[in-house]
């Protein structure tokens, strides 16, 4: 239901004249062992052909490598319809991210916790990792930024995305759009492409009333005068 509804609102946005807006969507792997999961998904892109290659869809949980043919021809249905595919590791290694190139995903997310020691070791693997995954094609996103010194790090990698609770913590909704304004300042400046922007529930509003909010609220911070994308996170099964 969550995607269907995200398909039709990026619809009402894209007839709106507003291009260019993606979504990303945290999809869990037990949905993937539904028997009519992929069908259902397939028919939704079907009559959202436009909409559907807007979608990230972000796996929250490892892929086993003994199922790596299963999962290959599942993707390989959904890419048809240009939807993209985003895995994540936390322990990333060669063998996984030759996995992640026969799956033919287009995106892989590594977890900062490489750089949690003071070993250079540690810090020249993640090196490795980010390298490796831009030569074989895929966008590189950092988790886990969680101080200064880790960011500063990241960013010598030249990433395409970071993530953590150093860039955006739990915020209230009255201050959500100032405390915004500032972080894609901010992103800005350090020349990070990418925001993202986990709203939360709805809490009192209703969803309709939710949804108008975050958009009225996005239509404040964004300008032509920032080269910053902010990204919605929603959260798996939801």
């Amino acid at each position: 239901i969550m995607i269907e509804q995200t398909l039709a609102k990026l619809k009402e946005v894209r007839e709106a004249g507003i291009v260019n807006v993606n979504m990303a969507i945290n999809i869990s792997l037990r949905h993937f062992q539904r028997n009519d999961f992929i069908d259902r998904l397939c028919a939704m892109f079907e009559n959202h052909k436009e909409e559907a290659k807007c979608i990230m869809l972000q796996l929250t949980s490892n892929i086993k490598i003994e199922k790596i043919e299963n999962y290959k021809v599942m993707f390989e249905k959904l890419r048809k319809y240009g939807v993209r595919i985003s895995v994540s590791n936390l322990e990333i290694k060669h063998e996984v991210l030759d996995m992640f190139h026969r799956l033919n995903v287009d995106e892989v997310k590594v977890s900062a916790s490489f750089l949690d020691s003071n070993s250079i070791f540690k810090e020249s693997v993640l090196k490795d990792i980010v390298v490796l995954s831009k030569d074989l094609g895929y966008q590189v996103v950092i988790t886990r930024i969680e101080d200064e010194k880790t960011l500063e790090k990241v960013l010598k990698l030249k990433v395409d995305m970071v993530q953590g609770n150093y860039l955006a913590n739990v915020v209230e909704s009255d201050k959500l759009v100032p405390f915004l304004k500032e972080e894609v300042r901010r992103a800005n400046q350090l020349g990070i492409k990418n925001v993202v922007l986990h709203p939360g529930a709805s809490v009192d509003y209703t969803k309709e009333v939710a949804i108008q909010n975050i958009i009225d609220g996005l239509n404040q911070i964004l300008n032509n005068n920032i080269d910053v994308t902010i990204c919605l996170e929603t959260m798996a099964g939801k």
